[in-house]
Formats: structure tokens, C-alpha cells, sequence
């Protein structure tokens, strides 16, 4: 069968779909036209600033639910989508709950601070939040089916009960904000009982049973940076609504809100698109070349309206304004040109922000999100206190073409070509300097990301190992090493450590599967100053360690000897340990492939090495490579250099063909003291700027379970590998041992 083209699929769907959210965003702008016409604009002015909440619980509710389920349904749920929409709708009530109770508490404290407009508007949102949100929920799933036609006709439904709704309260002069409110959740709840019903008549008993558990954890992975970026989101457009009613008055809040009504339409239209645009995005993802034309055609599409609609605002706002407010709200030029701005941001950022959730890159928006609320919010809220409602029209211009810069670029990288490759050397020793411009891992050559530091920066498009090239300067080598880096910031941090070392050890014990730890005999590859051994002690375990540094191993060995100074080499003897630990150590090594051999070769059949290294999946790199792409390669803030850290791992660079499988990986937090302590002595430009941010770095690590190292299990595989002779691993394990616990 031929497979249909892209404009008969846009005309078909996109056409229910516009007359969809025709529809909806007609029952919403007449919804608040009514509202502001009836009421005194400092009511009208509570009900905006109640609503901004209500987006808030609604942020929530899109990015835990909605946003993962157009991601998933078209994805990897859809041979089980009837089976995955009941899971949800099941999830969809729960949500409902705390959101309604946090706005009831809100709504409390508005009264007892003495404001009753804004109470009550906070109340009636508490008891229709419920059922708007379950009917946005239920729009949505129709669009997982494309059955666009079923949510026009939701959305004609809730068009023709809030009309008649409003009008009666009119008639019988009961119309509040409260009153309005309820009639707005009545409505919701009907229109979406009535599309539930016909998702759920075309459910399929034959599909084959899912499991809640992986839906909760599939939709919390990528909802967690949905959530992140919807709440960042939020900021520029409802945070001024706030701030008005704080600094200026409810009447305020309600001039920004007259006049942002008029977009309204066209950023419900865009949310509906994107909805439809992003479930054929990610069908059409494996072809890039297809994949490229079907962005290119859905920008020229959102681009192309926004600037139409944008014109239509630009020349006829100020009249319309008068006209549906009855001349109750005026706009001056310059708040309406910057209105006009919206639609074409909007269109712009909706197809970017749609193309990377397709590509499953919900961190990449977020990112964006956040510089550009980090950007604008303190300049949004004092152009806000000097300008009124037009400094609020510019904040929120501004940051909308902030994050849609941000995510054009983020786009243009997921698109791009392959990195282009550095030129094959004869030799990986050059001058003096080690050289290697391979991967040591899996020999793959590399790619060049950075070289104006004095050294390259290379990656492997096979395993994502990142390098520097020189690995390491030609110096002469010492048999040991006499002091101990950071041998302060270790002292005075070492209950955080070995408060970490205990857990990781439990977590090493589940999922190594050892039952009895006392027979269990482990060793540690520097062993610093000894507080992994101490932990194991206290949990009964066996354990020893080496060391190259001479004061680090008098340390460890101040009340009895357990540590031995040297390395991972002939000494210990073949299939002789249970497990070996090594935190913080291999992005060290010039040659970790010939350390992961050399640990094979001591493990016991089965035996686990488990790892601590910095990793590329973390806030920390991220933020880094910004520096160096912003700064175009000027900047250095990875911290890694040739004899320091020279490596910088990813998730997938550990493969079997090292003679380890995967057996678990989380991301883990440095403690804060440490990571504080050891940022005066790392390889980075603009040490005072990376200090100052690094608190709030941090945090937000911790809170987007992005943080900056790895814990790792590897397993060794029964298979026979090749393994480099233990003189040559010792050698190179020698090298720059030196380590940052």
C-alpha cells in the first residue's frame, strides 16, 4: 500500500484539529470577554490571578501525564494504547486530588490575608480544576488515536454548555467569579465523560496486559524534565499576573489579561498542533532526511500564521480591545506591537520544543526553559515595577524569544551532520606528548570537539568516551607519589563519605546478589585515605587496598595494615577477589581499557568491578558544554585536562566487548562539601563564576536526578577474553593515579 503523503495526513487530521481548538479557544475567549464585561476589573482581576495558579496544578498535570503520553502512545506503547489510556485515566483522577487541596489552602490564606475575590476565585478552580483537567486530558488521548474528529466535537460540547451557563447566571444576576467557575468545570466534566466513552468503546480487550509500575516509571523519567520546563514555562507569561496584584492592583492584572486574551486562539491552536505535530514526529524519526522535511514544512506552516495573526493584532488590537470590553480596558501602541509578537515566538518554540520531545530530549527544552527564565525573570520583574503592564508585555516577549533561540539551536544539533572526523595518525606518540586520537576503548576514531585550549577535545561516536589528546605531557615518572591532593577537604568531609560508601555498599549487595558478606573478599583500587575500608568493616566485609600515593597509604594504615602501596598488578594473583571497588579513579588512567583487563583477570568467575566517575548524562556537563559552545571553544568549564582528568565517560561507553556486562547504573551526588572544596583546585576558566553558581548547580542536580557521577556494577563475563600482560597494565594504571573522592 502507498503510504499516504504528509499533506493529506495534515488536511484530514489537521483540519478536525483546527476546528478543534476554533472551538475551544472560542469557549475561553468568550469565557473571559464575558467575565471581563460583567465584572468590576478588580474581580475580573483575582479571577487572573487565580487562573495563573490553576496553570500552575496544570503544569503539573500536562507534564506527568499528557506530555509523556503523546511521547509514549504513538511510541512505545502503541501496540498496547487501549491497555496504556486506562492506566492513565486511572492516573488522571489521582492527580486530581492534590492539586484541588493545594489551591482550597491557597485559597484560605487569600481570605485571612484579605482578599475575598481572589479566595473565592481560588475555590471555585479547587472544584472545577478536577474536571477541566480530566477533559484536557481526555482531548488529548483522542489526538494519541488521531481521532481529531472526536475532540471537535468535545469541544463543541463545552462551547454550547459554558455559553448557556454564563447567560443564565446573567439572567438570574448570580454571576461571580465563583459562580462563572463552577459553570466552566460543569461543562468540562460533561464534554470529557462524553470523550471517554468513545476512547473507551474503542478499546481493544485483546491487547496484551501492561503493567502500571513501568508506565508510572516511563512517564516520571521523562515527565520530570517535562515538569521542570512546564513549571519554567509558566514563569514569563502567568508570573506577572502576580506581581501586578502585588505591586499594582487587581485592575492591573486584569488589563494584562484583557489584552493577552486576544492571542489566546492562536496558543491554544499552536498547543493542539503541537499535540497532533508531535505523535508524527516521533513515527517519522527513524527516516532523519523525512524527519528533517517534516520540521522545515511544520515551521514554514506555524511561522506563516503566527505572522498573519500578528498582523491582524498589530493593526486591529487597540479597536477590538474597545470593542469587546465595552471600552472598559485600553492598550497603548507599544503593549499591542509587543502582542504581536507572541504568536510568531510561540510558533516557533512549539515546533522546536515538539521536534526534540519526539527525539525523546525533554532535557534539551528544559534547558532552555531555564536560561531563558533565569535570564529574564529579575529584568521581567523590574521592567514590571517601572512600566507597569507594558514592562510585563516585554518581559514575556523577551523570554519567549530567549528559549525559542535556545531551542533552535538545540534542534540544529540533534540534526546535524556527523562531527566531522581528525585525520587517522601513524602513531599515538607524538613528540614527547602521549598522543592518542582514538578511542582506548573500542578503537573507534575520534571526533573533534574542541582544540583551542592547547589541547583536543575528542569523542567517540561509538561509545561516547570524551578525552583529551595529549592524554598526558611527557614528565618523568616517580615511583610513588609523596603528598596527597585535597588530603584537607577528604579529613573534613569523611562522614558524608562514609555515610555514601555504606549505602553504595547495600546497593553493591542488591544488586551483586552476595548474601553471606563475610565471605566475600573485595578490593579497592585507590584507597585514598581509607574510608571505604572502614565502611566495609563496619558491615563485615573483607576488604584491602592499593595506593600509589605514599602519605595517603600511612593514613589508611595508621592503626593496622591493610592497604599496600602500589597498583593494580601482578601482585594480587588471577581470580582471587569478589569484587573490586575503584571510585573516582579511572577517568585518570591514560589506558582504562587495559585497567578494566587487568581487573577481569584478579576477579573471580562472575565477580563485579564496581565504578564512581564523573559522567557526561549529568547538570554539571551540560552546563559545561554551553560554556564552551557559547564562548565557541574559549572557555574550558569540564575540568578536564591532559594528566588530570583526561576522561569523561557516558552510559553506553561500558560494553561487553571490555569483558564486563552492565548489571546497574544510577546517577549519584558528590557530597556538597567535597564538590565545594575541590572546585578551587580544578582545570576551568572563571573559577569565581563556577563557584558561585555551583550551589544552585547542585541543587537542581539533585532535584532532576541529573547529578554528576556514575555509580556503576560491572560483571565479568564468563567468556574467554584476551588479556594484556600484568607488567603492561601496571605501567599504565601507574600513570596519573592520583584521585578526587
Amino acid at each position: 500500500m502507498t503510504e499516504k503523503p504528509y499533506s493529506t495526513i495534515w488536511i484530514r487530521r489537521g483540519t478536525w484539529a483546527i476546528a478543534d481548538q476554533g472551538l475551544f479557544a472560542l469557549a475561553n475567549v468568550l469565557f473571559n470577554v464575558l467575565l471581563a464585561r460583567w465584572l468590576a476589573p478588580a474581580e475580573y482581576g483575582a479571577f487572573a490571578v487565580a487562573y495563573s495558579a490553576f496553570l500552575f496544578i496544570g503544569a503539573f498535570h500536562a507534564a506527568l501525564l499528557i506530555e509523556p503520553m503523546l511521547v509514549f502512545g504513538p511510541g512505545r506503547y502503541a501496540s498496547r494504547l487501549a491497555r496504556y489510556l486506562s492506566v492513565l485515566i486511572r492516573g488522571n483522577y489521582v492527580l486530581m486530588i492534590p492539586g484541588s487541596l493545594l489551591l482550597i489552602a491557597t485559597g484560605i490564606g487569600a481570605w485571612f490575608f484579605g482578599s475575598p475575590p481572589l479566595a473565592c476565585a481560588l475555590f471555585g478552580l479547587a472544584a472545577a480544576s478536577p474536571f477541566t483537567l480530566f477533559m484536557w486530558f481526555t482531548k488529548r488521548a483522542s489526538y494519541i488515536r488521531q481521532q481529531t474528529h472526536f475532540a471537535a466535537a468535545q469541544s463543541a460540547i463545552y462551547l454550547f454548555l459554558v455559553l448557556p451557563g454564563l447567560f443564565a447566571l446573567k439572567v438570574f444576576h448570580v454571576v461571580s467569579v465563583f459562580s462563572a467557575i463552577l459553570v466552566m468545570g460543569l461543562a468540562g466534566a460533561v464534554a470529557g465523560q462524553w470523550l471517554v466513552r468513545r476512547l473507551r468503546t474503542a478499546t481493544a480487550d485483546s491487547e496484551e496486559v501492561l503493567a502500571q509500575h513501568d508506565v508510572l516509571i516511563a512517564h516520571w523519567k521523562y515527565g520530570r524534565w517535562a515538569l521542570v520546563t512546564g513549571l519554567l514555562t509558566w514563569v514569563p507569561f502567568n508570573l506577572y499576573f502576580v506581581v501586578l496584584s502585588t505591586w499594582a492592583n487587581f485592575e492591573a492584572s486584569a488589563t494584562l489579561k484583557a489584552t493577552t486574551n486576544l492571542v489566546l486562539p492562536l496558543l491554544q491552536a499552536n498547543a493542539a498542533s503541537s499535540a497532533l505535530l508531535l505523535p508524527l514526529l516521533v513515527t517519522r524519526a527513524v527516516n532523519r532526511t523525512e524527519f528533517r522535511r517534516l520540521v522545515g514544512r511544520a515551521l514554514a506552516v506555524f511561522v506563516a500564521v503566527g505572522m498573519l495573526y500578528a498582523l491582524t493584532i498589530g493593526l486591529f488590537g487597540r479597536p477590538l480591545i474597545h470593542l469587546l470590553y465595552g471600552g472598559k480596558y485600553r492598550a497603548t501602541a507599544a503593549m499591542i506591537w509587543l502582542l504581536a509578537l507572541i504568536p510568531i515566538i510561540d510558533g516557533l518554540a512549539v515546533v522546536f520544543a515538539s521536534t526534540l520531545r519526539s527525539l525523546e530530549q525533554p532535557k534539551q527544552v528544559f534547558r532552555a526553559q531555564l536560561f531563558a527564565a533565569v535570564c529574564v525573570l529579575a529584568l521581567g520583574v523590574a521592567a514590571t515595577g517601572a512600566w507597569g503592564v507594558t514592562g510585563a508585555m516585554g518581559a514575556i516577549v523577551l523570554a519567549g524569544s530567549l528559549a525559542a533561540t535556545l531551542l533552535a539551536v538545540s534542534v540544529s544539533k540533534q540534526l546535524a551532520e556527523p562531527a566531522q572526523l581528525i585525520e587517522p595518525k601513524a602513531k599515538a606518540m607524538i613528540s614527547n606528548d602521549e598522543r592518542q586520537n582514538y578511542c582506548d576503548l573500542c578503537a573507534e576514531e575520534g571526533a573533534l570537539y574542541g582544540n583551542k585550549k592547547g589541547y583536543d577535545l575528542l569523542s567517540c561516536r561509538r561509545c561516547g568516551l570524551f578525552w583529551t589528546d595529549p592524554l598526558q605531557y611527557h614528565q618523568p615518572q616517580t615511583t610513588v607519589e609523596e603528598t596527597y591532593p585535597s588530603e584537607t577537604i577528604y579529613l573534613s568531609n569523611s562522614l558524608p563519605q562514609k555515610k555514601r560508601f555504606r549505602g553504595q555498599l547495600k546497593t553493591f549487595l542488591r544488586a551483586s546478589g552476595f548474601e553471606d558478606v563475610k565471605s566475600l573478599r573485595v578490593l579497592e583500587v585507590g584507597s585514598g585515605l581509607g574510608f571505604f575500608l572502614d565502611a566495609c568493616e563496619e558491615m563485615g566485609i573483607a576488604a584491602e587496598g592499593c595506593d600509589i600515593v605514599e602519605r595517603a597509604v600511612q593514613y589508611a594504615n595508621r592503626e593496622r595494615t591493610r592497604v599496600r602501596l602500589g597498583t593494580l598488578d601482578d601482585y594480587y594473583g588471577d581470580e582471587s577477589f569478589d569484587a573490586i571497588f575503584a571510585f573516582n579513579l579511572i577517568e585518570h588512567l591514560p589506558h582504562p581499557k587495559a585497567f578494566l583487563t587487568e581487573a577481569r583477570r584478579i576477579l573471580k568467575p562472575g565477580g563485579s568491578l564496581v565504578l564512581e566517575t564523573p559522567i557526561q548524562e549529568s547538570l554539571f556537563h551540560w552546563l559545561a558544554r554551553a560554556g564552551h559552545t557559547l564562548s565557541q571553544g574559549r572557555l574550558n568549564f569540564f575540568g578536564m585536562k591532559p594528566g588530570g582528568h583526561i576522561y569523561k565517560f557516558s552510559k553506553k561507553t561500558f560494553r561487553k566487548e571490555n569483558g564486563f556486562t552492565n548489571v546497574y547504573q544510577r546517577n549519584i551526588e558528590s557530597p556538597f562539601g567535597e564538590i565545594w572544596g575541590n572546585s578551587s583546585t580544578l582545570s576551568v576558566n572563571h573559577k569565581f563564576l563556577y563557584r558561585v553558581s555551583l550551589p544552585i548547580a547542585w541543587a537542581v542536580a539533585r532535584i532532576t536526578k541529573q547529578e554528576n557521577r556514575l555509580f556503576l556494577l560491572l560483571r565479568k563475563l564468563v567468556e574467554p577474553q584476551t588479556v594484556v600482560s600484568s607488567e603492561i597494565a601496571s605501567g599504565v594504571t601507574r600513570g596519573l593515579l592520583t584521585q578526587c573522592q
